[in-house]
């Protein structure tokens, strides 16, 4: 991924609203720089997307670009 492929908008872990974020293709969320290094906690925010999922909500509606 290069950083052409970085936006503004809020971080899947952090939910940090103006943050500079990169999409990841692995699990479909985008993640700030602090974040996207954090493996562990990646994880275990996966495990709880699993736990809560909400099927009326649309793919990459809790993470992304501004629009």
């Amino acid at each position: 991924m290069s950083d052409s492929d970085s936006d503004i908008g809020r971080c899947h872990i952090c939910k940090e609203p103006q943050a500079e974020i990169r999409f990841c293709p692995e699990c479909y969320h985008w993640f700030c720089a602090r974040c996207r290094t954090n493996w562990f906690k990646r994880g275990i925010e996966a495990v709880k997307a699993v736990i809560k999922f909400q099927s009326d909500r649309a793919k990459g509606e809790c993470c992304g670009p501004v629009r």
